[in-house]
């Protein structure tokens, strides 16, 4: 939450000094960052309603390379704030201070629709962003539900990929927010697995012995259309993965890619494998991620 000083419009000394200015609050307030835009060093001062000092160095000073606008945060959290003192400490100059807040900044919160993708070789993370988040951490188990190991802090994107991943493994992942006011609850757990790689059986060998040659047969009718398609989507990687759908899932797809090029939609799509979905489960879906399509191709059938 927001909080800002109400500035007296005047000096609280005599008129011929011009070194400091003086905020009074309707209360007291509390905050743990301020917001400061000035054209050189200010120093801030806070005191409780009875004046006395509450910052435990008297003062703390933005420096002019700070006094841009940025939010600051103070070296903890304080309350009982009654009044902000600014004050000059430049004895060559005059200071213009064009905005000053006080801000009371909670940890953010929870990051919400994680999504989890695999490729060939790592899985894909993607999930919305949290605007009081400064970073976020990736946490993973190889359990549903935990316990969680921390896998990367200090992530600045709203996705991240994990390479450090064994086929044939499933792993669970969740996210949290963090800000300098502390960390934010667990995102919803997201999961993927990249198939085992598995070895091909050659192919058996051809006869030797010729084949006789089958009787020619007049051309048959074409065959109406069924109304689905084969689409093979190309990677960044190289790989191609290649999906047996109705028309509706293909342009479903189409114009998912299509928004996502534009700007709006999620970051990843998912695409039910059908008769793909071999093993003991109920479902399986291939998540693609926007910026891992380099191509795709429809072929309706």
């Amino acid at each position: 939450m927001k909080q800002q000083a109400r500035l007296i419009e005047k000096w609280n000394t005599p008129s011929s000094a011009v070194d400091h200015a003086v905020g009074i609050f309707n209360g007291t307030v509390t905050a743990n960052a301020i917001r400061v835009k000035a054209d050189y060093d200010v120093s801030v001062g806070l005191f409780d309603s009875t004046g006395k000092a509450i910052l435990p160095t008297y003062w703390y000073t933005v420096k002019a390379n700070q006094a841009d606008g940025r939010l600051i945060y103070l070296p903890t959290t304080y309350k009982g704030i009654a009044k902000v003192n600014l004050f000059n400490y430049s004895n060559t100059r005059t200071v213009s201070v064009s905005e000053f807040q006080l801000y009371n900044i909670t940890p953010p919160a929870n990051p919400l629709d994680l999504e989890a993708s695999a490729d060939e070789s790592s899985i894909g993370l993607a999930w919305n962003e949290v605007t009081t988040a400064t970073s976020y951490t990736i946490k993973r188990s190889t359990t549903a539900n935990g316990p969680y190991t921390t896998v990367a802090t200090g992530v600045t994107k709203v996705n991240y990929t994990d390479s450090d991943v064994t086929p044939g493994t499933t792993y669970y992942y969740v996210v949290t927010g963090v800000n300098p006011v502390g960390e934010s609850v667990n995102s919803n757990e997201a999961s993927a697995i990249i198939e085992s790689n598995g070895q091909v059986d050659p192919e058996p060998e051809q006869p030797t012995t010729p084949e006789p040659e089958e009787p020619t047969t007049p051309e048959q009718p074409e065959e109406p259309s069924t109304n689905r398609a084969i689409s093979v989507v190309t990677m960044t990687t190289g790989l191609e993965k290649e999906f047996d759908l109705s028309m509706k899932e293909v342009n479903d797809f189409i114009d998912w890619y299509e928004a996502k090029q534009a700007g709006s939609g999620k970051a990843s799509y998912a695409i039910n494998k059908h008769d793909n979905n071999k093993g003991p489960f109920k479902s399986r879906k291939d998540y693609i991620l926007f910026d891992r399509v380099l191509a795709f191709e429809v072929s309706e059938y």
